[in-house]
């Protein structure tokens, strides 16, 4: 059951990624995944996933002896986004995109009046033009969708802290470190 549970919200959280990513002008999509089979071929499942009997040992017994559901293969339970596109950038937005999802679901599910968003080199390693895509709706994303009243956002490149609508630069010299708005 609370597996069940889990998944069902992780698949609200995945609707919100793939909706940020597409009213972001990026084409991407995520698939969250939370098990896949395990890696050794023909291995089967130790318990049984409907109501949980363990399976005698060896592969002969293919139904659960107490509520006859087929033995499935053996499973490992970790979380995976699968992606559209593998592309160098794909990742990054995905991961952008999944949790700023999940922490809009979180502050939801805690009914949490905390609005800010701290985002530490988001577009480090994106293309030229996912990076001016995703800079500029980084505000729009944070308020309208995920309703963030304030985020940091740590960055070094001068194109992504322009688009930004306020800041906040700190500026680290040999006499210590200083700040400009």
């Amino acid at each position: 059951a609370q597996r069940q549970i889990a998944e069902g919200e992780l698949a609200e959280i995945e609707a919100g990624a793939n909706a940020l990513l597409a009213e972001s002008g990026i084409d991407l999509t995520i698939e969250v995944r939370w098990s896949r089979e395990a890696a050794g071929k023909g291995e089967l499942a130790p318990t049984c996933i409907e109501c949980g009997e363990p399976f005698p040992r060896g592969r002969a017994v293919k139904e659960c002896l107490r509520c006859g559901a087929k033995r499935t293969p053996k499973t490992v339970d970790k979380l995976d986004l699968q992606l559209s596109d593998r592309s160098g950038a794909a990742d990054d937005l995905a991961g952008i995109g999944f949790q700023l999802s999940a922490a809009a679901w979180l502050r939801w599910e805690r009914a949490t009046r905390w609005s800010v968003a701290f985002i530490d080199e988001p577009f480090g390693s994106l293309d030229a033009s996912n990076r001016r895509a995703l800079a500029g709706k980084l505000g729009t994303m944070l308020g309208s969708r995920f309703g963030f009243n304030q985020a940091f956002v740590v960055a070094h490149d001068e194109g992504i802290m322009d688009a930004l609508p306020q800041r906040v630069e700190i500026i680290a010299s040999d006499e210590g470190s200083r700040f400009k708005t």
